[in-house]
């Protein structure tokens, strides 16, 4: 049985359309998997951005400035109120020390108009990280 031309032409543009249909699906299918990936770099490279910034924060109120309130303190440590400034201060340090262009960044992934709230909790994190790795020190040099 021989097809005739007609219906073989027929076949063939059927059979690109389809093929063309596949190729299409799945050049969308790469092109939102290569978007997925550079938003979740992205998304990485802020959070390393304030994960570095909070640390570095964190690090420069502890040697400056809780280590001379302590000692003023009558039993060496801080005041609630002490404590609430020094978190605070070390919220704006690393709020401040984040570029401008990462803080937009940033709040756009995060879907957040301020970040500080964000940072606030990475300092915390950061601060009780501090006392985690103090008293093992301590505990290691007895």
């Amino acid at each position: 049985m021989t097809i005739p031309t007609d219906w073989k032409q027929l076949l063939v543009s059927i059979a690109a359309v389809i093929i063309l249909s596949l190729l299409l699906a799945g050049i969308k299918r790469l092109q939102a998997a290569v978007v997925t990936s550079a938003n979740g770099s992205r998304i990485a490279a802020v959070l390393q951005i304030i994960n570095d910034v909070v640390s570095d924060a964190v690090a420069e109120i502890e040697q400056t400035v809780v280590g001379s309130l302590k000692d003023t303190s009558a039993d060496g440590k801080l005041s609630s109120e002490e404590a609430d400034r020094v978190r605070n201060g070390a919220v704006e340090k690393a709020f401040a020390n984040i570029p401008a262009k990462w803080r937009v960044i940033a709040q756009a992934e995060f879907g957040v108009s301020d970040l500080r709230p964000i940072i606030a909790s990475k300092v915390e994190a950061e601060v009780g990280r501090l006392r985690a790795s103090s008293h093992s020190i301590s505990k290691d040099s007895r």
